[in-house]
């Protein structure tokens, strides 16, 4: 799987960045594997496997065990996807876009932040307070 993932990254199969770091969780979390854990892929049971290597690896923040889960299981379910039909084979990682989209996908220009605007405080001006 590791093999694949590289491919993804040197062939553009995959945005080299998502590919280069779902393969660096998966290089780093299946290094505590033994030989025999890592032969049937489809059969990882990810909590149990993040939960070893934090145990192995203490300094590792949850914020960083839950991309590498997310990254993990990702390229777990690609790797099985191109391993049943490999000539047919399309990712299905979508791309995120940052900011704000309206209903068609099209993303819109935010609008500026106003520092203290109180202009709902106060009534216009030429009108009676009554």
């Amino acid at each position: 799987m590791v093999e694949f993932l590289g491919n993804c990254e040197r062939k553009g199969w995959i945005k080299p960045a998502t590919a280069h770091n779902m393969r660096n969780a998966c290089e780093r979390v299946f290094g505590i594997l033994e030989a025999d854990e890592s032969k049937d892929i489809s059969k990882f049971d990810v909590e149990e496997l993040l939960r070893r290597f934090h145990n192995c690896n203490q300094d590792v923040s949850a914020a960083s065990l839950r991309a590498y889960g997310s990254r993990i299981r990702t390229a777990i379910g690609e790797f099985l996807r191109y391993k049943q039909d490999p000539s047919r084979w399309k990712p299905q990682i979508e791309t995120r876009v940052r900011g704000r989209t309206d209903d068609h996908g099209e993303g819109k220009a935010k609008a500026p932040k106003r520092r203290h605007d109180r202009s709902w405080a106060f009534p216009p001006l030429g009108k009676a307070i009554l």
